[in-house]
């Protein structure tokens, strides 16, 4: 793993890991050394994760720490430290419901002298959790997804409706009331979502209509204010239900004329982003919404750089 970082880096890329701090699974060898020191159980009301939830309440007198804070914290610093990571999305923030646990891991990891940037998957979004002051720099932009989702669609999803006016808005995170909206995470698929071309094929979107509406998608995802997040085989139309069961990604759809031209518009996506300073920066003007005809125009800059980007969610 180190050399796959150290190789990472050489090319130019920064690799950010993954990591759990709400919950854990039951033989976990902390549960089985003693539960009670670090662990507790899923209270009522609580979304159980199929495992046992960190208890950062507890307390131990003798040493003056919290023992399962003082764990995530080490873990945290040592991924940073010992792995040259460059930074770290914490899953279920929201779940964790602890902001001094967040600020002290913010504390640690940022003491190295290098850039460093924490991500928090707070899911109902909460603007509180990403600010320039912390506990982490950048969020999950779950309403993104769930927007482009139903207007992509044309169908209700997670009780967004189809409006372009509500998709100019979450393509700025300012307008849901981050405050540092540059640093949020856009995405439209995820490890926890079915994928876009098997949400189009459930609404009834077949061949080339299915697939000019993948690339809207990605063409949105990249010009919004915020960082655009892929799933492992959206860039070619993975179209494979979510489940538990461990496959390989679909990499046939390459061999597709379809799927290899989604591949050749995300990677060009990814170079104009690269390339054009208006799109480095958070300014954001929405231009125009039309929520009959569904067309949508807004203006992006940074600087003296502008792009103008039009958006028709019709089928016409």
């Amino acid at each position: 793993l180190k050399k796959l970082v150290d190789e990472a880096h050489s090319r130019g890329m920064r690799v950010i890991l993954d990591i759990v701090f709400n919950h854990s699974e039951g033989e976990m060898p902390l549960v089985r050394i003693d539960f009670d020191y670090w662990m507790r159980e899923v209270n009522e009301g609580e979304i159980d994760f199929g495992g046992h939830k960190f208890n950062y309440d507890g307390w131990d007198d003798k040493r003056g720490i919290s023992p399962a804070r003082e764990f995530a914290v080490n873990v945290a610093q040592y991924w940073a430290e010992e792995y040259h990571l460059d930074g770290l999305r914490l899953d279920a923030t929201a779940h964790i419901d602890n902001f001094d646990l967040l600020h002290a891991i913010r504390e640690r990891v940022k003491s190295a002298p290098k850039p460093f940037y924490l991500i928090a998957e707070h899911i109902g979004e909460d603007p509180a959790v990403s600010t320039p002051d912390g506990p982490t720099d950048g969020g999950w932009h779950e309403t993104f997804m769930t927007q482009l989702s139903a207007d992509l669609t044309g169908q209700e999803i997670a009780f967004k409706s189809p409006s372009a006016e509500s998709v100019l808005r979450k393509l700025n995170p300012a307008e849901d009331g981050f405050s540092t909206p540059s640093r949020m995470v856009n995405y439209l698929e995820s490890h926890d979502e079915f994928p876009l071309m098997h949400k189009l094929r459930e609404a009834g979107f077949q061949g080339e209509d299915a697939w000019k509406r993948a690339k809207l998608g990605a063409t949105l995802l990249f010009t919004a204010v915020g960082n655009p997040m892929l799933w492992q085989g959206q860039e070619f139309g993975s179209d494979r239900p979510r489940d538990l069961e461990i496959r390989s990604v679909q990499c046939d759809k390459l061999d597709t004329d379809e799927g290899l031209h989604l591949k050749e518009h995300y990677a060009w996506l990814a170079g104009v982003r690269r390339d054009f300073p208006a799109l480095k920066g958070q300014d954001f003007e929405a231009l125009h919404f039309d929520n009959e005809t569904r067309v949508l125009a807004f203006k992006r800059g940074h600087g003296e750089a502008e792009m103008l980007v039009l958006a028709n969610f019709s089928s016409e």
